[in-house]
């Protein structure tokens, strides 16, 4: 029996193991790797540089809201519930390196309110329209390539060497760019857009086209990537996004097409894009109705998310943060003798891997902390506070796919746009 039983918690910790059946139970051999990344780093520094000049020296966190405040308290309650959970845990030890983890996920929630983000917010906006043209450029080499480039990690893991395959079409190919699961890049790209596209129209109002043109082109090259990852719940996501986006800048967007329609050059782009895409994406959304058949992926998410449920059962305390993955494969069943592959993947509902790893109480916590998070930053009548936005895109995303603690790289991204909401909410 092949059991693809993922160690670690990102794609540098993510290997294969490889077990012959035993009749009435199977062998496990659990191991932890605490995930470490270059921007842990720079978090670090930022702390310590402020540190070093001590709690009294800026003024700024004693403006924070209420609503900030009870947020930030109910994340640490999380914590506090989830590293209860260690005691006679039979790894408790993993359980408080998972929590430490998520001591890291508060740091990135607090730091925004250490830096001026006034005075570096056009560098801000910049690096995030960078970073996203970076995966989008990416994921159309890839597409076009026909293959990963076989640069990045995802050429060592088994059978990903060429990319990921669709569930209900094994020819058409998913492009994934850095990230190990074409559905968490498509996330990126879509949150991202929801900061990038604003950004455009907005430039248009204070007279700077280049740069208004310079990030719509940035949003263009990202939707584009975002058909070739072919996940179909991210498209549906997108045309809200843009439906919602096209109510709030009916003017700029008037104004920016009727400027564009003039130029040859756009129309030709146009017309490349619609070619080169349009096949890829009639094929991802006319193969929707297999979505709904006993093996399409609305049934295997359906299916994943009821078992999981049920392993919630254990405890009111949850059976552990990321400790899903092994009670789904300990309590996988064989029968006969035949080869089975199976897949244990945490639930793909945030609040379903939540309440199941956490208990009640730690999905009550977290709760807590979105409501206080956004509280004070969904005001209808205001501004765009693009933020705000793509941190609610997220959590929408989050019901439909596995993107907690088992994908840290990008629930980072989550905290932080959560956290600048608040940010630029406090400063308006």
């Amino acid at each position: 029996m092949i059991l693809p039983f993922t160690i670690g918690r990102n794609l540098l910790e993510t290997t294969l193991l490889t077990r012959k059946e035993i009749y009435g139970f199977s062998l496990f051999d659990v191991k932890y790797f605490f995930p470490v990344y270059l921007s842990d780093v720079f978090l670090l520094l930022i702390y310590q540089n402020y540190l070093s000049k001590g709690f009294t020296v800026y003024k700024k966190v004693s403006k924070l809201t209420i609503s900030y405040k009870l947020a930030f308290v109910s994340f640490v309650t999380f914590i506090i519930f989830t590293a209860v959970r260690s005691i006679d845990h039979e790894f408790g030890d993993l359980i408080i390196l998972s929590s430490i983890v998520l001591i890291k996920f508060l740091l990135i929630f607090f730091v925004v309110t250490l830096i001026n983000f006034r005075k570096h917010k056009e560098k801000i906006n910049q690096l995030i329209a960078a970073s996203t043209l970076f995966q989008a450029i990416l994921i159309i080499v890839e597409q076009f390539r026909g293959g990963n480039l076989a640069i990045f990690i995802e050429k060592t893991l088994p059978g990903m060497e060429t990319g990921t395959a669709s569930a209900e079409a094994g020819d058409i190919l998913r492009a994934n760019g850095t990230f190990n699961e074409p559905n968490i890049a498509a996330v990126f790209l879509l949150i991202n857009v929801c900061i990038i596209l604003p950004l455009a129209f907005r430039k248009i109002l204070l007279r700077k086209q280049i740069s208004s043109y310079l990030y719509l082109a940035v949003s263009l090259i990202s939707l584009l990537a975002i058909i070739f990852t072919g996940s179909r719940s991210i498209y549906l996501l997108t045309c809200f996004v843009l439906g919602y986006y096209f109510l709030r800048y009916k003017k700029e967007i008037t104004k920016i097409a009727l400027f564009c329609w003039g130029k040859l050059s756009v129309k030709i782009a146009m017309a490349l894009t619609i070619i080169v895409s349009f096949s890829y994406l009639f094929s991802r959304i006319s193969s929707i109705p297999d979505v709904f058949n006993d093996k399409g992926s609305l049934s295997y998410r359906s299916e994943l998310n009821r078992y999981v449920l049920l392993l919630s059962q254990r405890s009111i305390l949850g059976i552990g943060l990321d400790m899903t993955p092994y009670y789904i494969a300990k309590n996988f069943k064989t029968m006969d003798s035949s080869p089975v592959i199976f897949d244990q993947a945490p639930a793909h509902n945030i609040f379903v891997q939540i309440i199941t790893e956490t208990g009640i109480f730690g999905l009550i916590s977290f709760i807590l902390f979105i409501y206080f998070a956004l509280k004070d930053i969904i005001v209808i009548n205001r501004p765009v506070n693009s933020f705000a936005v793509a941190s609610i895109v997220y959590l929408f995303a989050a019901q439909f796919h596995p993107i907690f603690t088992s994908h840290p790289e990008i629930f980072s991204f989550f905290i932080l746009y959560l956290s600048i909401a608040n940010n630029l909410r406090l400063e308006s």
